[in-house]
């Protein structure tokens, strides 16, 4: 058993390559509470995926999902593990632009407070999360895109005077 429980929420291969580069093992969660589902179904199922997070490591990396662990901490059940989180989904842009709200936002601010450490992609995510004044230490890191689409974007010759552009982002069609 590795020292580190790497909590995954969507497997991206870069953020899997994170918890792989430390030798972490791998929590799926089942049931994710999404933003198409209602209150209670949501509520349920972060609760419910709280509960089942194993316990008894030293780390859990959370895949932009600390809210999970955060909340099994509230409850008295995770035990000394350290929470820290890539901070690599939208859901603190949703909590600031007002797309998540309520309830909800209040819920995901305060369980910011539960996060030990974060890790951010590039200085716009630490922008973000400044907003949210979390006292736990930042860092800024940089993924990495694969051997094969670093390839096939070298050969690409964008026309930079063009008004067309292009976001190498998420599919979220909302950003």
């Amino acid at each position: 058993m590795s020292d580190t429980l790497m909590l995954l929420s969507g497997n991206h291969p870069v953020h899997r390559a994170f918890g792989e580069a430390i030798g972490a093992d791998f929590f799926q969660i089942k049931d994710l509470a999404t933003k198409n589902q209602s209150a209670p179904i949501k509520a349920i199922n972060l609760v419910r995926a709280a509960l089942f997070i194993p316990t008894g490591y030293k780390y859990i990396l959370c895949e932009s999902c600390y809210f999970y662990p955060a909340l099994k901490r509230r409850m008295g059940l995770l035990g000394k593990s350290k929470i820290i989180n890539i901070n690599c989904g939208p859901i603190l842009q949703y909590v600031l632009s007002g797309r998540v709200r309520g309830l909800e936002a209040k819920m995901l601010k305060s369980l910011l407070g539960e996060v030990d450490g974060h890790l951010i992609f590039g200085e716009f995510g630490k922008e973000i999360l400044g907003k949210f004044n979390v006292k736990a230490p930042v860092s800024v890191v940089y993924p990495f895109i694969s051997s094969e689409r670093f390839k096939s974007l070298q050969k690409q010759s964008p026309k930079l005077n063009s008004h067309r552009i292009s976001i190498i982002a998420t599919s979220d069609g909302y950003n």
